[in-house]
């Protein structure tokens, strides 16, 4: 709620309470206030455009994994068409919530520590990452089961361990830098919040 205050281009986003319920678990209110602000504004991060109005940054991400999927999983993106199933609408959490609601807890704490260190470009991967991983299990599903696994059986126990998902991500990233595949064009419009103007001013 302060955070809607402060950046009233937001407003209250329901999306935002699992990034803060993170952040609060390790830091007092204020210091979890300003580590939103940094992550909402930073270059580094940029999550303000997965929230603000028409949600641009994740309109970009989302088709720039559909990119990654055509490129680079051919036969599971067959697949979803044949199907019927819509990658973006059964992803958009993965990004709305940067994976804390999209994969096992413990992993999601894993993800974020490399998220912070390194950046956005890790979302992309990661989306790819859970996508590679699971690619035969998918291939093998009608619609309904992929749309119930990609929105609820992820966030279950995986059969690998968190370190060798963390591996995986890893060679992910290696393998689309090498694609220049990392990250969407920018947009248009910025996705970082306009400057405040200071208390009172007109």
């Amino acid at each position: 709620m302060a955070y809607s205050v402060y950046n009233p281009e937001v407003g209250y986003s329901q999306g935002l309470s699992h990034v803060v319920a993170l952040l609060l678990m390790y830091m007092p209110e204020e210091d979890a206030f300003w580590a939103l602000v940094q992550l909402m504004e930073s270059r580094k991060h940029a999550m303000h455009g997965f929230y603000k109005p028409n949600t641009p940054k994740l309109e970009r991400f989302q088709q720039h994994l559909g990119l990654i999927v055509h490129r680079v999983l051919p036969s599971l993106e067959k697949h979803l068409e044949k199907e019927g199933v819509c990658l973006e609408d059964s992803t958009t959490h993965w990004y709305i919530q940067c994976f804390l609601d999209g994969v096992p807890f413990p992993l999601a704490l894993r993800i974020w520590d490399i998220y912070i260190l390194e950046g956005e470009h890790v979302l992309p991967a990661m989306a790819y990452t859970a996508l590679k991983i699971h690619q035969k299990r998918l291939l093998k599903m009608p619609r309904d089961h992929l749309r119930e696994f990609l929105q609820v059986t992820l966030k279950q126990a995986w059969s690998l361990s968190e370190d060798a998902v963390i591996r995986q991500l890893r060679a992910s990233m290696r393998e689309l830098g090498k694609l220049q595949c990392l990250l969407p064009p920018e947009g248009e419009s910025s996705t970082r919040p306009r400057p405040m103007l200071p208390w009172g001013s007109q």
